[in-house]
């Protein structure tokens, strides 16, 4: 038996993405289970349409017991000690997803998310799982490869499913959904995810209209009307995948501005929806045909094409089914 261990998460906000792609392997393997120790656990899967019978409920040590001769899997390189316990006595195997080897980066941008004690300590937490667990699982090739120079470690490519769970009515306004928005712009906390490019952006359009999610609004629209005084920001609240998806369907594309990437689901999420990915040319997005994902050069100015004879094609739309599974409730 294999089950993922979700503990490791606090909050069904503190990773959503991670959390979503761990209820989408229920999509490539429906035998797979869930270790849960919280309601908010269970009630997120059941959202998700796992079925209860593939949730187990944790609540002590000795409830351990169940899993004894499993594989767990965990959704990082992190571990409760319980689990490191069963694996030092030979109860359990155990595999962990390495989604990226940002933690070791000396680059700028990777330093800042990585800083103080706790980031020091976690570090180590995570150097000591990656040379702990049975088996690595990975996302992409560059992953795979950074495993293998630079820790000495195999791993083995797996493909995860992000799922957008929607109401079928939902669906059916997507796909009629006007497209009057010429760029989608998501954004994370995060700043290598997006914001630390925007002073540098030049829309060769210079009526675009962009749409952002409202937290961020006031940082793009300081950064982005330095070389583009002609540009609209429009806000939305994309709290929920509902939200998002809509923002995709009525958006002709996508700018997926992380410079440093393992996978990167965006790119998929937007052509799931019919929305044109465009990406930088560099991390995990070099390994994609440059007609699936459109490459952004970067530079001190980057330019935005216009979108008038750029076409959603087919082969995006193949593409992102791999990695993407429109669910309905």
């Amino acid at each position: 038996m294999e089950i993922i261990d979700l503990r490791i998460f606090h909050n069904s906000k503190e990773a959503l993405g991670l959390l979503n792609a761990m209820a989408g392997y229920y999509y490539f393997d429906s035998k797979i289970k869930y270790i849960v120790n919280k309601k908010w656990m269970t009630d997120f899967l059941l959202d998700q349409q796992i079925p209860f019978l593939n949730i187990v409920h944790i609540n002590s040590f000795f409830d351990l017991k169940i899993i004894y001769g499993s594989t767990v899997i965990l959704p990082i390189q992190r571990s409760k000690i319980d689990i490191i316990l069963l694996r030092l006595f030979r109860q359990i195997k155990l595999t962990t997803f390495v989604h990226d080897l940002h933690f070791l980066s000396k680059q700028d941008l990777l330093k800042k998310e990585f800083v103080g004690k706790n980031i020091f300590l976690k570090k180590y937490i995570y150097l000591f799982v990656i040379y702990f667990t049975d088996n690595i699982l990975v996302n992409s090739d560059i992953v795979k490869r950074q495993l293998k120079i630079i820790l000495k470690k195999d791993s083995v490519r797996n493909t995860l499913k992000r799922v957008f769970l929607l109401d079928k009515s939902e669906s059916d306004s997507n796909k009629k959904e006007n497209r009057t928005i010429d760029y989608f712009l998501p954004l994370s906390t995060r700043e290598y995810k997006g914001i630390w490019v925007l002073d540098r952006l030049i829309f060769e359009n210079k009526n675009s209209t962009i749409l952002v999610d409202d937290k961020y609004f006031n940082k793009v629209n300081s950064l982005l009307i330095i070389k583009n005084p002609y540009i609209k920001i429009i806000k939305r609240d994309l709290t929920k995948d509902s939200d998002l998806a809509k923002a995709y369907s009525s958006s002709k594309a996508t700018l997926c501005l992380s410079r440093y990437e393992g996978f990167g689901y965006i790119p998929y999420e937007a052509s799931s929806f019919g929305s044109i990915p465009f990406v930088f040319n560099c991390s995990a997005y070099i390994e994609i045909p440059d007609d699936v994902f459109l490459k952004l050069r970067i530079a001190k100015n980057v330019i935005i094409p216009t979108l008038d004879h750029l076409l959603f094609t087919d082969k995006m739309e193949v593409y992102s089914r791999k990695h993407i599974v429109h669910s309905y409730k």
